[in-house]
């Protein structure tokens, strides 16, 4: 999560019952929103505290009156609501603590390499690479701190070519990383500017989000290379891109899911922005094309692609708190919000 500066453990966790993807019928039907206890089902997405009679009024039906505890209801194949002890379903199989020493880990973001039984994060510390062959005892390998030291923070990490990674800093820029040995990172190029947030590797181009309203465009066909090929303008606050053959969607904070044209690669065209009722900061994409945007206190915003240059908005999921990362895999859709990880 790159929103949340926080020192964080790596926590290996896993879901005590077996899960499966809800029906389409059921996932992406509008009225499966749970009415207000005293108004009628029409509250506003924005709303992050229900009990705040400050906001209340963006329920138009809402009477001041008392409202119920919330009532917790268990999903065909999902993970069984919590106990009445207050415990949940997910059960931790290992866990690595690096609070000491001359650097400390600070989980912003992170890749899982199952080929390689790696994780990597990136955060406070820079950028780390775990072993995760033993999913019980998981063990720091090495480090790399964004400059100009070791506690430098990275925002961003996504792999690249083979023992490569890509890295992210608002204030330094973009860089590739060697892992080739696993305890001693290497900084092999970088593209030094301010503002770069999210990214996506294609294989011969890394497309680069700048939070200050641009899309930037680098070449990586020559290894260790980055050469800037082009810079989209037109964009608002883009923190996350994700590439889909010859479109980009772009998680915008202040335009919300934005369309980008990429029939030539090297210089994208920004074709449209569908409007947030909170501020997208992270997006997936399923295999079947669906598009699932953490929209921060709005949830997440589920679209379609039928049309990959018109994405309709289809649904919004609940997350009880603001969304602020996001990942599905095997039919089970995950997010992070700053209090619970919520599965659907």
């Amino acid at each position: 999560m790159h929103l949340l500066h926080r020192c964080l453990l790596l926590s290996l966790v896993g879901c005590t019952t077996a899960s499966e993807k809800l029906p389409a019928d059921s996932l992406f039907d509008s009225g499966t929103t749970a009415p207000d206890a005293t108004g009628d089902g029409t509250t506003d997405p924005r709303d992050t505290d229900p009990d705040d009679s400050a906001e209340d009024t963006a329920d138009t039906a809402d009477t001041g009156g008392t409202v119920d505890p919330p009532e917790w209801f268990a999903l065909p194949g999902a993970c069984e609501a919590p106990t009445p002890d207050g415990t949940d379903p997910f059960v931790q199989l290992g866990r690595e603590i690096n609070q000491s020493g001359p650097w400390f880990t600070e989980i912003l973001d992170l890749s899982y390499l199952p080929a390689e039984e790696l994780v990597v994060s990136a955060g406070q510390g820079g950028v780390a690479v775990f072993d995760v062959s033993d999913l019980t005892d998981p063990v720091t390998r090495g480090h790399l701190g964004a400059d100009p030291g070791p506690f430098e923070r990275y925002y961003h990490v996504e792999p690249g070519a083979p023992d490569r990674l890509f890295a992210t800093h608002r204030d330094v820029g973009l860089h590739i990383l060697s892992y080739e040995d696993r305890d001693t990172l290497e900084q092999t190029a970088r593209a030094t500017d301010v503002g770069y947030e999210g990214l996506a590797w294609t294989g011969d181009r890394v497309y680069v989000t700048n939070i200050f309203g641009s899309l930037d465009v680098y070449d990586t066909t020559v290894a260790d290379t980055l050469t800037h090929v082009w810079t989209t303008p037109g964009l608002d606050r883009p923190w996350d891109v994700i590439v889909d053959g010859a479109v980009a969607y772009v998680a915008d904070g202040g335009a919300g899911l934005t369309v980008v044209s990429l029939s030539d690669p090297d210089v994208p065209v920004v074709v449209t922005s569908v409007p947030s009722d909170g501020q997208p900061v992270r997006l997936v994409q399923d295999d079947d094309g669906y598009l699932y945007v953490a929209s921060s206190s709005s949830g997440i915003e589920v679209f379609e692609t039928t049309d990959p240059l018109a994405p309709t908005r289809v649904a919004v999921l609940d997350t009880g708190g603001s969304a602020l990362d996001i990942a599905v895999h095997d039919g089970i859709l995950g997010a992070t919000t700053q209090e619970a990880v919520v599965l659907f």
